[in-house]
Formats: C-alpha cells, sequence, structure tokens
C-alpha cells in the first residue's frame, strides 16, 4: 500500500478493528480485514506489473498491463487471487489468499444460513493467520521493491 494508505490503515481502520475486537464484533472486523487484503493485493499486483515491465524494457519487450482493460479496482477477492497468480510463484501465498477468500464467501452468503457465534469463531480463529499473511506479503512487496531499484 502506498504511504497515505498506510496512514489511513494506522489512524482509523487499526483502531477500529482493535475495538471491534474488543467489543466481540468479529463479523465487522471481518469485513474490514477483507478490505485490507484487497487494498494489499492491488498494490502487490502493481508492484509486480511495474517489475514486469522493467524486465520486458530490458529485453526489448512491450509490456503494458494497463492497456489489457483489467482494472484492479473493479476485482473482487477472489479476482484479484487470480490475476496475482499471473506474477506470483509463491502457491503458499495463494493458498493463504485463498482461504481467506474463502472464509469471506462463507461469511457474506451463510450470514442468514448460519450460526453467527459460528461464524465469529471461524473469523476470531483466522486472525493470527490473516496478520501472518500481512507479513508475508509485506515481505513479497519489499522484496519487489528491491528489484525495482535494481533494474
Amino acid at each position: 500500500m502506498g504511504e497515505q494508505d498506510w496512514r489511513k490503515y494506522r489512524e482509523e481502520i487499526e483502531k477500529r478493528i482493535e475495538k471491534l475486537e474488543n467489543e466481540g464484533y468479529f463479523l465487522e472486523v471481518y469485513f474490514l480485514m477483507s478490505a485490507v487484503l484487497e487494498k494489499r493485493l492491488k498494490h502487490l499486483i502493481g508492484l509486480y506489473e511495474e517489475v514486469f515491465k522493467d524486465c520486458a524494457k530490458k529485453k526489448d519487450l512491450n509490456f503494458c498491463p494497463s492497456k489489457n482493460k483489467i482494472d484492479k479496482n473493479k476485482m473482487s477477492l477472489g479476482q484479484l487471487k487470480e490475476y496475482l497468480k499471473v506474477y506470483c510463484k509463491d502457491q503458499k501465498l495463494i493458498k493463504e489468499i485463498d482461504y481467506f477468500n474463502k472464509l469471506r464467501i462463507d461469511v457474506i452468503h451463510n450470514i442468514f444460513k448460519e450460526n453467527i457465534t459460528k461464524l465469529q469463531m471461524r473469523i476470531f480463529k483466522s486472525r493470527p493467520r490473516f496478520y501472518k499473511l500481512m507479513e508475508k506479503l509485506t515481505d513479497e512487496e519489499i522484496n519487489l521493491i528491491k528489484k525495482i531499484k535494481n533494474y
């Protein structure tokens, strides 16, 4: 995420997540976590596109992801995961993203079918896994930024 996004996350979203967690509102927490994950994936894909563009330029090839009419801002979490698979070879990372996408789908589509307490417990138990995924995404972003600076 960009600097402004990180600032908003730290100053507003992170505090809201903490407050909601303290009050036991894990469904609401999950919607915020999903939004953060989507934002992180959009940024990560943008970094991958930049690295690939630089590589293609060095090989005198044309690579213009902005011309392919793919609008990351209109993609769902699942679509972002699928698009990331074009660039990212880390299957463990993709698998973790898939886990959270499936959980999001379960929460949204089963909120009237399942016991809300059970859904809340699933979300509660997934929180450590979510933060590990955030760390892994940060590591991936750092590696890509290093590659961009080396080109």
